[in-house]
């Protein structure tokens, strides 16, 4: 390519003047494009209800006819309407195209005369007969069942005046030859002659039909004049399958230029408004011109015909060769800007080459898009594919070789940049995604639930009136006829008699008289034919077809018993049908007998028009409910039902287009697999399968991560509160921090590795084997010298690593402890010497890294020593076996790409391996934090608000093993449910400890803490702490909205419940003055607020949760004292009907209390209400003491 693109820049004319003497060539070849319209072009290629409807239009009177709809100002009977009929008659019978006109004026009116049945058939009348009575005229066209709703609407306002068309012998003969080899080629039965004789009728039907076409245009052309001239401003119209051909054709025609005008007014306006520079609007024009000439003359070319579906290429094709040209352009801009000290021809080259393989590939999978058309069942859809694959692959090469060549004739231009510096859409759509991620998936969501709706209302439904816009004649026609004359769309339904069974042997026994052969030889006269039991066959099918909806009118042998009945006013015979048959002349038995009636076949024939127009219709339903209610109808008549006709095939048309799209799209995607798997062997590869694997292993991660978090955070929920006391919280934390995330990635990565190069290599193995066994020996050989090697380094490696382990946890706590304790290292100045301890843990993780790396670099070197030497290994044995002779060429090259593929998987499994250790040291970490001792639970459920009991307790932080160091002594104390208990002591004095222990933050060593009759060592964990609320001194919230951390112990409240708790905590005035209110997001640990204004949303908090113990630590501490009185009201309200501990040094918060506990280094020194206890000589009294001196303190 790259030498094809430097000729296209260094000889740019020559390219262009080969170009321009192609167009020439294709110019003349596309005058010679056709079109085609005809009703052949909308059926399917193996449909075998074509045959039968073939077959059915050879079998039966049915000439080709248009219909001229006419509704007169006047009387449909009045002389000058009549008048009017005759001459537009006696006018259009001059056409060459039309051999008769039927109209009202020469129509049979069998019920308009005699009644005697064989006076009739002598003479049968009609409007022209000067003796007839209009009276009876009017009454049989307004109830007749041949004429009414047929020739003549109900409201005998409407009337049809048939125009039947020549028979073209010629054609005829070659649409039966053709039809025949059709049939054959739908059956499977054609042979290699008739498919040569097929090629050469198909050509001969083409020419004849193409002469023919000329003659029948000029001759339509003529009819719509007289209708003209005989119009006055009365309601004309024609109809007619020819008519509707002849007009597709001038439609066709017509959207060929309108979509290639518009198309090229709409891209030159696009073109104008991107770059503002007249030679990128002329030469992308130019460009798509010169492609629609050569594809124009390719189809030309092959004789390929534009039909109805493929009549808009010329559209598709210009907005594909324009998106090629505008990337080219864009691009050439953009190395313009970027590259502005190249030359212009350097920037064309440039520009080729970048957009080259992209456009290639845009342009390839296009063409594979379009060629999945071919599956289709239906020729206008085949043809599109394939001349839309072969139009936009001409727009490709076009497209770089007169940009190439134009611009490289070109001097060098800077682009404006107007569009590009003032359009900001895509810039905002950026914005709005990155910005909005989660309204960008619900959009998606919607439009794709929509869609999806949308798709389950698709029906696949075809209504010829709604192909044409009102405006048209072959619209206003049609709806004329559909509305007013029974009905547009043709339907036939043939029922079939067999043969009657009868008993041979029987047959033969009997004996035979004279009057036996006379009688069977007058059987098989024609006339015989007609018997009761086909009658009333006829009769009950008809009469289900008049009543069926959508049928318009229906014609059949019934029509006509219909008419004899109501002339001889007495049920029709077989008798009446057969001299009718015999007598009546042969211009009328081929209106109302030959069409509905095949005696050569045993044969019932009935015709059905349907109302296009009804939105209701739905055709695929309405046939096979036709197919079943007749087959239904006739089961005991000894026949059989078969529908045909136009109505059917265009509806396997229909429901051929969902298979078609199915095998479309199957076939794209096979196509499109195919090609990327073959130009992209590797890297597509690497792309699906490693997306696949990165998902699932991210997957696997993720949730093995979040599993173990969530894990050692339940189990750290249980643990006692003595293992924080001896752990680092950098332990703590780098557990569930950096060792989860290093087994998420890390060790994901490391197994992952390990396992697939070692599987690929074992997969290549067992393949190459038993291929070639020397091969497949040095293979073996050196996996396992290799595995030897790499086990006996492993140790040390798993040493090195271990250690460099415990170093980043040790750097995670000194930085985690320097930034928790940056506050207290400021307040003494010692920030130096805490920089100093995270430098020194950093350089250990730094040396621990170096050890690493030192002890692995040398054994992953020889390691892949090991396996080159492998590899080169098996290219030398192949060799030298090929030069031998004892391999040959074939199996020496497969054996050389073996020799580089076998070992790659294993070398990255090897070098994982040895990586092995930091695995297996995540791991163990991870196992030793989640299996820390956790407190023992059992689980009973509390019932309701109880009695809290302590009695008798031991405890000490030092456990059992250390005595000497209890807190409490067989401390006992009683605290009755709903009542408020208040713990006062000095500092220190276990007073926080002791409402750890009732809510089981830690167990006691020894006696029982019991909540009712249960000790609380037998409820669930987790049940248990949800019946107690705590407010500490210490406050943490959440880096979250203020609502969300007010809500925490109540996740459902609503927004009312979480501003009247806020309320009551005196915390929603300064709330609501912050900028977000109530969604303002607290920093971490709530430092953005106050102290007091933490502490008052922490017993929002606690107010909103639903708990029956409430445990108060220090909780006023940090209220200011002007809303300390509100808060305790709200306190009040809080504690009602609940058990509190309140821990205070404020005499406001305790002297209400129903009880009150003094406390002393760990023992309970006094108890009493606040009163009793001021009576007394002790700690408390002296305590409060103190608080009344402190509180009379004036500044």
């Amino acid at each position: 390519m790259k030498r094809i693109f430097k000729f296209i820049v260094n000889f740019p004319k020559s390219v262009i003047a080969g170009m321009l003497a192609a167009t020439l060539v294709f110019g003349y070849f596309s005058g010679k494009l056709e079109v085609d319209a005809s009703t052949e072009t909308l059926l399917l290629e193996n449909d075998k209800d074509l045959a039968v409807f073939r077959d059915v239009f050879k079998r039966y009177v049915s000439p080709n006819y248009l219909v001229i709809a006419y509704t007169p100002k006047d009387d449909l009977l009045a002389p000058s309407t009549l008048e009017k009929i005759e001459n537009l008659s006696r006018e259009l019978e001059k056409n060459e195209l039309v051999s008769s006109v039927i109209s009202v004026l020469n129509i049979p009116l069998l019920q308009s005369g005699t009644s005697d049945l064989s006076e009739l058939v002598k003479h049968v009348p009609s409007l022209t007969d000067t003796d007839i009575n209009k009276t009876l005229v009017r009454r049989e066209f307004a109830d007749s069942p041949l004429y009414t709703n047929n020739l003549v609407s109900r409201d005998l306002k409407t009337t049809a005046i048939v125009l039947n068309l020549k028979t073209d012998e010629k054609y005829q003969s070659i649409l039966n030859e053709r039809n025949a080899l059709l049939n054959a080629k739908i059956d499977g039965n054609i042979t290699s002659e008739q498919k040569q004789r097929l090629s050469t009728v198909n050509a001969q039907f083409k020419a004849h039909r193409d002469e023919a076409r000329i003659k029948e245009h000029a001759a339509i052309e003529q009819i719509r004049e007289m209708i003209a001239k005989f119009g006055g401003g009365e309601s004309l119209f024609l109809g007619g399958a020819n008519m509707i051909a002849d007009d597709m054709v001038s439609f066709v025609r017509s959207d060929l230029a309108t979509y290639g005008i518009s198309v090229t007014l709409l891209l030159v306006f696009c073109l104008w408004l991107f770059f503002r520079q007249i030679r990128y609007i002329v030469m992308p024009i130019f460009i798509c011109v010169i492609s629609v000439i050569w594809a124009s003359g390719l189809f030309g070319f092959f004789g390929w015909e534009i039909t109805v579906i493929s009549s808009n290429y010329i559209a598709l094709q210009l907005i594909i060769t324009i998106s090629v040209v505008i990337h080219l352009i864009v691009s050439y801009r953009e190395f313009c800007i970027t590259k502005p000290h190249l030359s212009n021809r350097q920037l064309v080259y440039l520009t080729l080459r970048d957009k080259a393989s992209p456009s290639f590939f845009a342009i390839f999978t296009t063409v594979i898009g379009f060629l999945s058309l071919a599956l289709s069942d239906i020729k206008p859809i085949i043809m599109l594919g394939i001349m839309m694959s072969a139009s936009i692959s001409i727009s490709l090469v076009l497209a770089f070789l007169l940009f190439g060549s134009a611009m490289a004739l070109m001097p060098k231009l800077a682009p404006v940049r107007t569009f590009e510096d003032k359009f900001s859409f895509t810039k905002h759509c950026a914005a709005f995604a990155l910005n909005h991620s989660r309204a960008v998936y619900a959009i998606g969501l919607a439009v794709l639930i929509f869609g999806l709706y949308g798709i389950s209302k698709l029906k696949v439904e075809n209504s010829f009136i709604s192909y044409f816009k009102d405006t048209t004649e072959i619209h206003k026609g049609m709806q004329v006829i559909d509305t007013k004359l029974g009905g547009t769309v043709p339907v036939d339904i043939l029922i079939k008699f067999n043969k009657p069974k009868f008993d041979e042997k029987a047959a033969k026994n009997e004996p035979k008289d004279e009057f036996d052969d006379e009688f069977a030889a007058s059987a098989n006269e024609d006339k015989y034919w007609f018997n009761q039991h086909k009658i009333d066959v006829a009769k009950k099918v008809h009469n289900y077809l008049e009543n069926k909806r959508f049928v318009g009118h229906a014609s059949s042998l019934n029509t006509v018993v219909k008419i004899v009945e109501r002339i001889t006013q007495k049920p029709a015979d077989g008798l009446m049908l057969s001299i009718l048959y015999e007598q009546i002349p042969q211009k009328y038995k081929d209106i109302i007998l030959s069409p509905y009636v095949s005696i050569k076949d045993n044969e019932l024939r009935f015709t059905v028009r349907t109302l296009d127009s009804d939105d209701a219709l739905r055709r695929d339903e309405f046939l096979r409910e036709l197919r079943t209610d007749i087959a239904n109808l006739i089961a005991n008549d000894n026949a059989s039902v078969q529908v045909s006709g136009a109505m059917v095939l265009y509806n396997n048309l229909l429901q051929s287009l969902i298979v078609s799209q199915v095998d479309s799209f199957g076939f794209v995607v096979l196509a499109l697999f195919i090609v990327f798997c073959v130009m992209f062997v590797s890297i597509a590869g690497k792309i699906v399968f490693g997306y696949i694997s990165d998902r699932n292993k991210n997957i696997a991660a993720y949730t093995m991560g979040a599993e173990n978090r969530l894990s050692i955070g339940d189990k750290l929920k249980n643990v006692n509160m003595g293992y924080f006391s001896e752990s680092r919280l950098g332990d703590i934390s780098g557990a569930l921090t950096t060792v989860i995330t290093g087994v998420e990635t890390i060790d994901m990565m490391i197994i992952e590795m390990m396992f697939a190069g070692a599987i690929q290599t074992a997969v290549m193995a067992f393949f190459v084997l038993p291929y070639d066994m020397m091969t497949g020996l040095i293979i073996l050989v050196t996996l396992a010298v290799s595995i030897a090697f790499n086990n006996l380094f492993q140790k040390k490696t798993d040493a090195v690593t271990t250690k460099l382990t415990e170093l980043k946890l040790q750097l995670h706590t000194d930085i985690l402890e320097y930034v928790q304790g940056i506050g207290v290292v400021k307040a003494f100045g010692r920030t130096s010497e805490a920089i100093k301890n995270v430098t020194e843990s950093i350089k250990k993780s730094k040396t621990g890294f170096f050890a690493v790396e030192k002890t692995l670099m040398p054994s992953l070197l020889v390691f892949s020593l090991l396996l080159k030497l492998g590899t080169t290994a098996i290219i030398v044995s192949a060799l030298y076996r090929y030069s031998d002779g004892a391999i040959d060429v074939e199996k020496t090259l497969m054996l050389i790409v073996a020799s580089f593929v076998v070992f790659g998987g294993f070398e990255i499994a090897g070098t994982m391996q040895r990586m092995r250790g930091v695995a297996v040291q995540n791991l163990d970490t991870l196992f030793t934090v989640k299996n820390i001792q956790a407190l023992p639970e059992g689980s009973l459920l509390p019932q309701g608000n109880d009695d809290i009991t302590v009695k008798n307790i031991t405890f000490g932080y030092g456990g059992k093993e250390q005595p000497e160091e209890k807190l409490f002594r067989n401390v006992d104390m009683s605290i009755p449910k709903n009542s408020v208990t208040a713990l006062v002591g000095y500092s220190g004095s276990g007073k926080t400890s002791l409402c750890q222990l009732i809510a089981r933050f830690w167990d006691v060593n020894s006696g029982e803490i019991k909540l009712g009759d249960t000790n609380i060592k037998d409820f669930a964990y987790d049940a248990f702490l949800s019946n107690f609320t705590f407010v500490f001194q210490d406050v943490y919230l959440f880096e979250d909205t203020i609502k969300n951390n007010i809500k925490f112990g109540k996740p459902d409240a609503t927004d009312e419940e979480v501003i009247a708790a806020a309320k009551a905590a005196q915390c929603h005035d300064f709330i609501m003055e912050l900028p977000n209110g109530y969604d303002t997001v607290l920093q971490e640990g709530g430092s953005n607020l106050s102290g007091g204004e933490r502490q008052r949303i922490s017993i929002a908090r606690a107010m909103l949760k639903p708990s029956s113990i409430v445990i108060l630590d220090e909780a006023t501490s940090s209220v200011d004292p002007e809303n300390e009185e509100k808060l305790m009201s709200a306190l009040d309200e809080l504690l009602k009907n609940k058990t509190a501990i309140i821990i205070a040094h404020r005499l406001s918060t305790i002297k209400n209390a129903d009880q009150i506990f003094v406390m002393d280094k760990g023992n309970i020194i006094q108890h009493g209400k606040h009163y009793e206890l001021m009576q007394q000589d002790g700690i408390y009294a002296h305590f409060v003491g103190m608080r009344e001196k402190a509180a009379s303190w004036q500044v």
